[in-house]
C-alpha cells in the first residue's frame, strides 16, 4: 500500500530564543509546536496468487485522498551531546475511499464498486543531533521509530498496522533574520505488520515488511 501525504495549511507556535549569530535561529526554529492539514493518499492493492483453487490476479483494490490533520512538538537543546533535537508528531485521517473488488457470494473483480470508511493514524517519535556547517547551517541526522495503523472499513472491518524505524537528515539554512529553510528525508523499514479481520470469519496473522521512504520540506519562522 503506497500512502502519499500533502500539506494544506500549516499553524505553528515557535518558542524564539534572542541571539546575535544565525545559527541561533535555527536553533530557536526547532522548538516548536505544529498544527498540519493534510491530505492522505491511499493506493492499495490485493492479489491472488491460486492458492485454494482461487483465481490468479487482482482481488480488489482501495484508492482515495483521505483528509485529516497533524500535530507536532519539536525541541532542541544542549542536554547530553549539544545541539540535542528532539521531535514527536501525530496524525489522523478519516474519510473515505473508492473499492473495487468483488462480494463475498463470488464475482470477478470489478463486479463490487463501492465507498469505504478509511481511518489512518500514524505517530513517530525521532531524536538527533545537530551539527552547524557554517554560521547559516545546520545537518542534523536523526534516529526515528513510529507506528502505523488503517482502519479499512471493507466487509465488517479490517485493521492493518506496523511499526517501522529509520534514519535520516535535517538540513537547515537561514539567508535572513526570522526565516529558516528546511528539509528533511528518511530511509527505513517496517517490522511488526499485522492484519486483524473482523466478523465470523474473522482472523489475525502477520504480514510482509518492506523499506519505507519519506521527505519533507518546510520554511519556518
Amino acid at each position: 500500500m503506497n500512502i502519499c501525504k500533502a500539506i494544506v495549511f500549516v499553524a505553528s507556535s515557535v518558542s524564539c530564543i534572542s541571539a546575535l549569530a544565525q545559527i541561533q535561529e535555527i536553533k530557536s526554529s526547532n522548538n516548536q509546536i505544529g498544527i498540519q492539514g493534510i491530505s492522505s493518499y491511499v493506493d492499495y492493492r490485493e492479489i491472488n496468487d491460486g492458492r485454494f483453487g482461487t483465481t490468479v490476479g487482482t482481488l480488489n483494490t482501495e484508492k482515495g485522498w483521505v483528509p485529516g490533520f497533524a500535530v507536532s512538538a519539536s525541541v532542541m537543546k544542549d542536554w547530553l551531546f549539544g545541539n540535542d533535537y528532539l521531535q514527536f508528531q501525530y496524525s489522523r485521517n478519516k474519510g473515505h475511499t473508492d473499492y473495487t473488488g468483488s462480494r463475498l457470494t463470488g464475482g470477478v473483480f470489478g463486479s463490487a464498486v463501492q465507498e469505504n470508511d478509511a481511518t489512518l493514524t500514524d505517530y513517530s517519535l525521532r531524536w538527533g543531533k545537530g551539527f552547524s556547517v557554517n554560521q547559516s547551517s545546520m545537518f542534523t541526522p536523526f534516529l526515528e521509530v513510529g507506528r502505523h495503523e488503517w482502519k479499512r472499513g471493507v466487509n465488517q472491518g479490517e485493521t492493518y498496522t506496523n511499526n517501522y524505524y529509520g534514519i535520516g537528515a535535517l538540513a537547515q539554512y537561514t539567508p535572513m533574520p526570522r526565516l529558516v529553510l528546511s528539509a528533511n528525508a528518511l530511509i527505513g523499514r517496517t517490522f511488526s505488520s499485522d492484519i486483524s479481520v473482523n466478523g465470523p470469519l474473522g482472523f489475525s496473522g502477520g504480514l510482509g515488511n518492506s523499506g519505507r521512504t519519506g521527505k519533507t520540506e518546510k520554511i519556518g519562522r
